[in-house]
């Protein structure tokens, strides 16, 4: 097999973040890669990865349930919640795997990669650092930098350790990232997220009205970031600077959407002094142009801004299920 034009390479919380290249974005990427001849590079460490987190993820929801099913058998005679074992989520991502097997190009781990990963590990070279040893994330790279030296790749990652710390809307790799980027330019990027890739590949379409799609989205979330912002102690008091990408699916009348906007929050101290404060938004969903319908709409980060405030928090969403909180 020749080696594909174009190469997208996502890290194991990419594939988890996109449902196994499921949600809108994913699939916008999806049909990108199909258009173009391009490929989803899948390295072996990643997808022993996604098995092990999927079985781990199906123990911690078995037990959690079955938690859930003693609190409420206080109060019934018997109650029963079917979840699916570990070998049936692990059968499930196999099958997915199988339906993508079309756009996947799959990599074993070599001695030299091995070898390579090692040896940024011993020498503190990024992802790893004086205090983080990161081999399975440097055998990733290893990968990436290899595929790149016979195709364009796009290696998506959200993972601290490639990245400086900053803004959130701009990121710049770690050094030791950079040079090796820059030692294979142009054919190795790194990128964020899929949207972002996206984006940066001219995929964003002026279709539908964006303006429209902001207030048309705005509205439906407004009731859960309101009430996101007042565990956090903040008052909503609208929305603005509001920015909407629109990408092709393979459906014509599909649409993958990200938004992205500024929540204007205020916040009262103690003194009663009102202070105003920003917050930032993001997530994705489907838009069918048919129907003028929005589904699978998927909130993925509420963010305050440091400068806004001297207590930043975060609150990460998955399946609009806040899965994370922190303050700083």
């Amino acid at each position: 097999m020749s080696n594909p034009p174009f190469i997208v390479l996502p890290d194991t919380n990419t594939w988890i973040e996109s449902h196994l290249f499921t949600t809108p974005i994913a699939a916008a990427a999806t049909y990108y890669l199909a258009r173009v001849g391009g490929r989803i590079l899948l390295p072996e460490v990643v997808e022993t990865e996604l098995r092990a987190v999927a079985r781990r993820h199906a123990k911690i929801s078995a037990a959690a349930a079955a938690s859930a099913v003693r609190d409420v058998e206080r109060f019934t005679a018997h109650a029963e919640v079917d979840m699916p074992t570990a070998e049936q989520v692990e059968s499930a991502l196999t099958h997915r795997l199988i339906e993508l097997e079309p756009h996947l190009l799959r990599v074993e781990i070599d001695l030299a990669a091995v070898r390579a990963a090692l040896e940024r590990v011993v020498l503190e070279l990024a992802p790893n650092s004086d205090k983080r040893e990161q081999f399975r994330d440097s055998l990733v790279w290893e990968s990436a930098r290899r595929a790149a030296t016979a195709s364009e790749v796009a290696f998506i990652t959200a993972d601290g350790d490639f990245w400086e710390k900053g803004q959130e809307s701009n990121k710049r790799p770690k050094s030791h990232i950079y040079e090796d980027i820059r030692s294979l330019a142009p054919r190795l990027k790194i990128y964020a997220g899929i949207d972002d890739l996206l984006v940066t590949l001219k995929q964003s379409i002026s279709e539908p009205d964006h303006e429209e799609v902001a207030e048309d989205l705005v509205s439906v979330l407004h009731a859960t970031i309101e009430g996101e912002l007042n565990e956090m102690g903040l008052s909503l008091r609208g929305t603005s600077r509001h920015k909407i990408a629109a990408f092709p699916t393979a459906a014509s009348e599909r649409i993958a959407i990200s938004f992205e906007f500024t929540a204007d929050a205020s916040e009262v101290l103690d003194g009663g002094a009102v202070i105003p404060i920003s917050a930032t938004v993001r997530g994705s969903c489907f838009l069918d142009m048919a129907r003028g319908a929005y589904t699978d709409i998927a909130l993925a980060e509420i963010e305050v801004d440091a400068t806004t405030t001297s207590t930043p928090r975060v609150v990460i969403f998955r399946d609009n299920r806040r899965i994370s909180w922190s303050a700083g």
